[in-house]
């Protein structure tokens, strides 16, 4: 698991990986994965802002300072008042800074490291249970190279519609579990210089296709669907393309298994995920 800390970055960029990593848990929540309590205590701890905390005591030792009646009053206060700028001011040194970074970034990375093996998963077997709801639906829907959506009968349509209502489902686990893979490492950002066949990663992550010749059509039809060519049924990816070429229809319950998959065509261990006949 990629874990860039405090030193080796700045605290704008701690800052980024520490919204990344927050926006994992409503993606986890939205997809029915209970969130451990360390967890939720680190996304918790992470959105403090001490500084914040250091003004308003500052403010209101001035506020008490200001308001006192008595000799003992004025000295507690004014006290009160240089022991809360002091810490103010130790909240905006590069040290305090580095250390909170330190502290958030470590807790956070942490709870994922103790989870994300459990939250994978998860994710598979709930994308997995919905899988065999949008396999029967997907059976029954033609090749859409050949005919048009206006064409087809009734039998297909609903299939074509059932099919969208169960992909809506998959996504939701789908997305959870694609962007904890960025997230952990276990996943390259894709982007429109990508070549086709970085999208075999994609295609062995959710089936085990029967050949390399399916694995190879499936991924340049990700890559066209991704970056904008007209793909029929380009709403069902990439789920659709198991069933498409002739593959279950099976998200991996770790990224790891994407190597057995590749292994499985290879039939002999792979080098890396870069070392696929074209």
């Amino acid at each position: 698991m990629t874990n860039p800390t405090p030193a080796q970055v700045t605290h704008v960029e701690t800052e980024r990986v520490i919204v990344r990593i927050q926006r994992i848990k409503p993606l986890l929540s939205a997809a029915g994965v209970e969130i451990p309590v360390d967890f939720n205590d680190a996304v918790n701890l992470a959105k403090v802002i001490p500084d914040a905390e250091a003004f308003h005591n500052v403010y209101g030792a001035q506020r008490r300072l200001s308001t006192a009646s008595t000799r003992e009053e004025l000295n507690a206060a004014a006290k009160e008042l240089a022991e809360a700028e002091a810490i103010r001011q130790a909240t905006r040194s590069e040290a305090y800074i580095h250390a909170l970074d330190t502290n958030r970034v470590n807790m956070l990375w942490g709870a994922i490291g103790n989870h994300s093996t459990d939250w994978f998963a998860q994710l598979a077997d709930k994308y997995n249970a919905e899988a065999s709801t949008f396999e029967a639906a997907a059976e029954l829907i033609p090749d859409m190279r050949n005919v048009k959506a206006m064409d087809l009968d009734r039998r297909s349509a609903n299939a074509v519609a059932d099919a969208k209502e169960s992909a809506a489902r998959l996504n939701v686990f789908y997305h959870a579990y694609y962007e904890l893979g960025r997230l952990a490492g276990d996943f390259e950002a894709l982007h429109a210089n990508s070549d086709w066949q970085d999208f075999r990663e994609i295609v062995l992550l959710v089936c085990q296709p029967q050949t390399w010749a399916h694995a190879n059509d499936a991924a340049k039809a990700l890559q066209a669907q991704r970056f904008g060519a007209e793909v029929p049924l380009a709403v069902l990816m990439p789920h659709i393309i198991a069933p498409r070429y002739g593959a279950k229809l099976e998200l991996a319950r770790h990224p790891g298994v994407i190597g057995d998959r590749q292994n499985a065509l290879l039939g002999e261990p792979a080098a890396g995920l870069g070392m696929y006949p074209v």
